[in-house]
């Protein structure tokens, strides 16, 4: 049994990463002679309104690119796993509603960049609340229950699919906004699981 729960955990891990590349990881590397000139006069606001976009989206990435599955038990490790799943859906809440205060964008296709990576988001969200529900009805004197636990988890395994269109703008923008130099590198890091198996 808990040779599965690690074999969800490590494509948890591993799935969880790619998050960063929904918004940081669709931009080019920046042009230029590398030397981190300032952006052009006008373009100031842009670089700062993506920055706040890319940020909330670093502090979702952060959040849940290492989850902390006890497997020691099966009952511990749905328990932790529920924990997670709530972090998630806060990591999830607050990362829209950054994004969203953000407002307008002052860059051409800013707003369709920031649409494809909310509403995929929004709709992995509600996933995620059935699968907390199916977590927490968990019961290992339940055979039943733990098949319907185990099953639901599966979506962690696939984290939201973004569609993140670009343009020059949003491309220059991002090149210069250092949330989002961040988020780039953490696309290309793919982190080891963290759980603790019986016995380890």
């Amino acid at each position: 049994m808990h040779r599965t729960y690690r074999s969800v955990l490590t494509a948890i891990a591993a799935g969880c990463v790619l998050l960063a590349a929904g918004c940081g990881g669709s931009a080019p590397a920046p042009a230029g002679n590398g030397t981190g000139a300032a952006p052009a006069a006008g373009n100031e606001a842009g670089v700062a309104w993506i920055d706040k976009v890319c940020g909330s989206m670093l502090e979702l990435s952060n959040t849940v690119r290492s989850p902390q599955v006890d497997t020691s038990s099966p009952q511990a490790t749905f328990k932790s796993y529920s924990a997670f799943i709530g972090s998630y859906i806060s990591g999830i809440d607050k990362a829209v509603q950054t994004t969203e205060s953000a407002g307008p964008s002052p860059i051409a296709g800013g707003d369709a960049m920031v649409k494809g990576i909310l509403d995929p988001l929004k709709d992995y969200r509600g996933k995620l609340e059935q699968t907390k529900g199916a977590v927490d009805k968990a019961n290992t004197n339940d055979p039943a229950s733990i098949t319907a636990a185990t099953t639901a988890l599966q979506v962690l395994k696939s984290p939201p699919a973004f569609n993140v269109p670009s343009t020059p703008e949003v491309s220059s923008a991002t090149s210069a906004a250092k949330n989002c130099q961040q988020l780039q590198q953490l696309s290309k890091q793919a982190p080891p699981p963290s759980g603790k198996p019986a016995g380890s």
